[in-house]
């Protein structure tokens, strides 16, 4: 799967994360930053979904592209890495500042990286 290709801006993505006691958490996010079709990257707060990492590294992302219908995708992802600092984080911190406002911005405290394990079509 390309992901490039499939996870368009415009779309509605949701990350699934647990604990170590398997308390599952699901979250809004919006589409990574995709470095190659192995790595992606997304932007976080301090929040449950980040805790949940910190526990346990596996996640998955459910991906539901812009238009009718149900086109998409779904990816297993596992937590390679967590940067608290850096232009990538500077950059989502932009982003998110132009659509949201500085508040919700400065909210966001790190950019997490996945391998993606695994794709499949959301149908």
């Amino acid at each position: 799967m390309n992901l490039r290709e499939t996870l368009k801006k415009g779309g509605t993505g949701v990350i699934g994360t647990s604990n170590s006691q398997g308390e599952v958490n699901m979250a809004i996010y919006a589409v990574p930053l995709i470095i190659d079709d192995e790595t992606i990257v997304f932007g976080m707060t301090e929040g449950t979904t980040h805790k949940n990492l910190l526990e346990n590294p596996h996640a998955s992302y459910l991906y539901i592209e812009p238009g009718k219908g149900y086109r998409g995708a779904r990816l297993k992802l596992i937590l390679s890495d967590v940067k608290d600092s850096g232009e990538i984080l500077e950059g989502k911190k932009l982003g998110l500042e132009a659509i949201c406002g500085e508040t919700i911005a400065e909210s966001l405290k790190y950019v997490a990286y996945f391998k993606v394990v695994d794709t499949r079509p959301l149908l």
